[in-house]
């Protein structure tokens, strides 16, 4: 029966009465659920609790060197958690199932923090805020109600978790909280020239060589108003690449002015496609994402179809067109 009260002080409650904890976030963690994650397991060793962030397959290059990485584990230790604390996820169907099919068998407690819309509150505890910027805010905001502050290690997590969700605070999510929370973190010891630097300016030859290639498939459709581009096993290997070198491309040709859609068809090893998602407001293209099983936010969304990656793609492009033409512009 889920806990009705004020989340956040239910949680800082909870963080500090029970001792053992297991954190855990989508596949492929992306800046925030990384940040966050350890932000929350350094939180949570300060407190004197034991804490291990879970994450089935190695972080990728731009999160390797965030502070706290000692304290992940890439297989689930043994025995049952007080609390599993679910973060940045909208259910658990963005956990790897293969490898968390069965979260209640691991913790006796469910926390789920997140700040996506679809998110369906599949915890015990539910702190759910859409209007935050990264689930980075989240944590900041928790800590501040177990009166822990910061220190450089937790703040530089923080900051980079923030940065990340907002574009570098260029995204439409940001807001004055932002800016004041990440004012905080500053001043407490995040420096935002490494954390921009590990986000940004981190590519490896290969990794550009690999934009390189993606670019020259970039199309147009819809008069202009949808652009896609795809990535094919071949071709990443052509390219000496790695599958997260291709994680943050499409926001490379997001840039565009005039289109309302963006999307980046890539070809996974089990040959399974991943499909993420851009959009201008007010075309939500999390409705996309949805009817296959994926989520995110309304102009940031993504999904992993079954199937060859042409179809996938022409799929896609058709219920993309049908969105632009049932979604009025303003």
């Amino acid at each position: 029966m889920p806990i009705k009260t004020d989340p956040i002080a239910e949680i800082a409650s909870i963080l500090r009465a029970r001792q053992v904890f297991l954190l855990a976030t989508h596949g492929g963690p992306d800046g925030d659920a990384a940040g966050s994650g350890l932000a929350l397991a350094l939180a949570l060793k300060k407190l004197g609790k034991e804490a291990v962030f879970f994450l089935p397959e190695p972080l990728s290059d731009p999160y390797r060197a965030l502070p706290g990485v000692s304290l992940i584990r890439n297989t689930l230790p043994g025995g049952v958690a007080d609390v599993l604390v679910a973060l940045d996820a909208g259910d658990f169907k963005r956990f790897r199932e293969d490898n968390f099919s069965d979260p209640r068998a691991h913790a006796r407690l469910i926390v789920n923090i997140d700040h996506h819309s679809d998110n369906d509150s599949f915890g015990d505890l539910n702190y759910v805020d859409v209007k935050a910027a990264a689930c980075g805010e989240q944590i900041h905001r928790i800590l501040g109600k177990l009166s822990l502050e910061p220190d450089r290690d937790i703040s530089q997590c923080l900051f980079t978790a923030i940065m990340f969700d907002t574009g570098s605070f260029r995204y439409a999510n940001t807001t004055a909280d932002t800016f004041q929370i990440a004012s905080e973190l500053v001043a407490q010891g995040a420096d935002p020239a490494v954390a921009s630097k590990h986000l940004y300016f981190n590519k490896s030859f290969s990794a550009v060589k690999l934009l390189g290639r993606v670019l020259d498939t970039l199309q147009v459709e819809g008069n202009g108003r949808i652009l896609w581009a795809m990535l094919s096993r071949r071709v990443l290997a052509e390219c000496g690449a790695q599958d997260s070198h291709a994680e943050k491309i499409i926001e490379d040709f997001n840039q565009i002015s005039g289109a309302d859609i963006a999307l980046f068809f890539r070809e996974l090893k089990d040959g399974k496609v991943k499909v993420s998602m851009r959009s201008a407001r007010p075309f939500c293209v999390n409705t996309v994402a949805a009817r296959h099983g994926g989520g995110g936010h309304k102009q940031a969304a993504g999904c992993t179809i079954a199937g060859p990656l042409n179809e996938v793609k022409d799929r896609i492009l058709l219920e993309a067109g049908q969105l632009l033409a049932e979604t009025p512009r303003p």
